[in-house]
């Protein structure tokens, strides 16, 4: 998945965005994935901590 469109696919809700930020950090955690996928899946996780900021302060 690319990037933009992963940003086209902004997570249903909240409760959706943190489950999908879990397993990030689960994935992430397990070191096990090549840099160029981390890559990815980190700049995901930035773009799903934004969504729930930008929640929280709605």
């Amino acid at each position: 998945m690319t990037r933009k469109s992963e940003a086209a696919s902004d997570p249903a809700s909240f409760e959706t965005a943190i489950e999908e930020l879990e397993a990030i950090v689960r994935t992430m955690e397990d070191g096990k994935l090549p840099l160029d996928s981390a890559l990815e899946r980190y700049q995901r996780g930035v773009d799903l901590v934004r969504h729930c900021q930008s929640a929280l302060n709605a």
